[in-house]
This record gives C-alpha cells, structure tokens and sequence, in this order.
C-alpha cells in the first residue's frame, strides 16, 4: 500500500488545464498567491483563496476494500475581477468561475490516472470596494477524490 499523496500532481494539473482555458493573455492563472506585478484586472489562482488560508484540506484513509489507499481533499481556489469604476464586475468574475468549471468537466480525472474525480465544490462570491474601483472573488473549492500513489 502507498501513502504518496496526489495533491502535488492535482495542483499541478489545475494550473495546466486553466493555463490552457484561458487564452486572452492578459488573465493571470498563478500557482497559489500572485507575486510580483498583479495589476492584471482578471486573475485566477490555484491553492489559494484570496485570502491566506490553506491551500488544500483533507484526509487519506483505507479504502472499501480495506487494502487500498484513497484520499479525499478540497484545493482551496479564486477567480477575481476588478473594475476601476463604481460598477461590480460580477459578470467578468463568474466568466473566470465558468471556465474554470468547463475545463474541470472536460476531464474529470485531470488526466492523471489516480484521480477519480475532480469537481466544483462550495463557492463564496465577496464584493470588495476601495477608493479605486471594485473587485468581485469567488472562492471555490475543487473536490478532489483519489487513490494515493
């Protein structure tokens, strides 16, 4: 029986799919917390939720079949849009959260063989206002259930 976890490999995989999902340049897909210039007015990340918290939860436990390792996570998630204006952009922000979602049904598995599902969870949506605009996130989880490898 192997305990290796899948988280490395799912994280992986979520940045590459979205990458690819998303082919307007100017849309930031990062790896957990963007870092450096993040003026980008569209950004969505993987393992992080905006606002620090865990990147993933979740457990490993023996499997029906008592001999078989299986874990069961959430990779905490993030889509935000900003406007410079006075008006929310909601509708930019749940674009992001849709194409994420269409790209997560277009392969279940992420392609990666241990993986045997991975879906939306649990999403929040929290409108930000500041003096120099608005921002809309949605937070979502992407519920992960997997043998370990």
């Amino acid at each position: 029986m192997a305990w290796d976890s899948t988280v490395p490999a799912v994280l992986d995989a979520l940045g590459t799919i979205w990458r690819a999902a998303f082919t307007d340049p100017s849309i930031v897909v990062s790896d957990g917390e963007p870092v450096g210039d993040t003026a980008s007015t569209k950004v969505v990340t993987v393992g992080y939720n905006g606002e620090g918290d865990e990147a993933v939860t979740g457990s490993m436990a023996l499997d029906g079949d008592g001999e078989t390792n299986a874990e069961t996570y959430t990779v905490n998630c993030c889509v935000g849009a900003y406007s410079g204006g006075d008006v929310y952009p909601r509708a930019d922000a749940f674009d992001l959260y849709a194409t994420c979602c269409e790209a997560l049904a277009a392969d279940l598995t992420l392609g990666l063989e241990p993986v045997m599902s991975a879906i939306p969870g649990d999403f929040t949506v929290r409108m930000i206002a500041n003096p120099n605009g608005r921002t809309v996130r949605i937070v979502f989880g992407v519920n992960i259930r997997a043998f370990t490898t």
